[in-house]
């Protein structure tokens, strides 16, 4: 079994629709894959459809925006089925929040004589949760930063106070993700003070952390995977894939059963559990 269960679509963040990403999945002999975009769940629709056609499993996912201790944290919810009521509202809200935030950015911009527009954002018609990097990428293709990274190293950079803080915590975030039975991942951990963070967003009731990660090494991924069954959480693995242009083909990074069997079986997904003997 290979799985991938952090990537992106145009619904966020991402470069392709959710089709399209089914259809890359497929053709890297992917068995079961994960769509987590930021703070939104609307490609699932799509991707169900295309999942079925391509015979790939699919897990009804998304990657949550929080805070913890001042900092921002992202939490991946995964969940058996799709969740209910008050899942959809939360990200709802946070979709709006974070419409309002780039707004805001561009407001502040516009103030600094950089004349940008909330419509000249890239994929915007196609896009239900509004990121960072639609607004970096814009600058980038404008000229004022030299790339998207350069964009967030200046004039998005934290100190210069353009984007609004997310305020939801890591607790409430963590509560919601439950509330549609769901279990909640910390993505692309950090390595400073790794065990402390893990340590406290366990006590929040953090369920698992994604241990490996296509940006790190193999040695974090494994000693990380040790760390987590220490503390009673589950792993997982994904690539954190957004698009080919940056982050090349889909499936060269994947996870297995030796992996993910643990957090498989508390999904409640016994058939691949099972092929991992756990």
């Amino acid at each position: 079994m290979r799985a991938d269960l952090h990537l992106h679509t145009h619904y966020s963040d991402g470069a392709e629709s959710p089709a399209a990403v089914v259809e890359r999945a497929r053709a890297a002999s992917l068995d079961l894959i994960a769509l987590t975009d930021h703070d939104s769940m609307g490609g699932w629709p799509e991707a169900c459809v295309a999942a079925a056609k391509a015979g790939l499993d699919l897990l009804a996912a998304a990657e949550f925006t929080a805070t913890h201790r001042g900092r921002e944290v992202h939490l991946l919810g995964y969940f058996p089925a799709p969740p209910g009521r008050e899942v959809a509202g939360h990200l709802k809200a946070m979709q709006a929040f974070r419409r309002q935030r780039i707004q805001t950015a561009i407001e502040r911009l516009q103030q600094r004589g950089v004349p940008v527009a909330f419509d000249d954002l890239p994929r915007a018609p196609q896009c239900e949760s509004v990121t960072s990097a639609h607004l970096a990428l814009l600058l980038a293709e404008r000229g004022y930063a030299r790339s998207t990274r350069a964009a967030w190293r200046g004039l998005l950079s934290r100190k210069r106070g353009l984007l609004p803080q997310f305020e939801v915590t890591a607790e409430e975030v963590i509560r919601v993700i439950h509330s549609g039975g769901g279990l909640a991942v910390w993505a692309h951990p950090e390595r400073p003070q790794f065990r402390t963070r893990l340590e406290e967003l366990a006590a929040l009731g953090l369920d698992g952390v994604e241990a490996a990660n296509g940006h790190r090494g193999r040695q974090p991924a494994r000693d990380w995977q040790a760390l987590a069954k220490e503390v009673g959480l589950v792993a997982t693995g994904g690539s954190d894939w957004h698009g080919p242009e940056a982050f090349g083909p889909l499936g060269s990074f994947s996870a297995d059963e030796s992996l993910l069997g643990d957090f498989l079986e508390r999904l409640g997904k016994r058939d691949y559990a099972a092929a991992s003997g756990s």
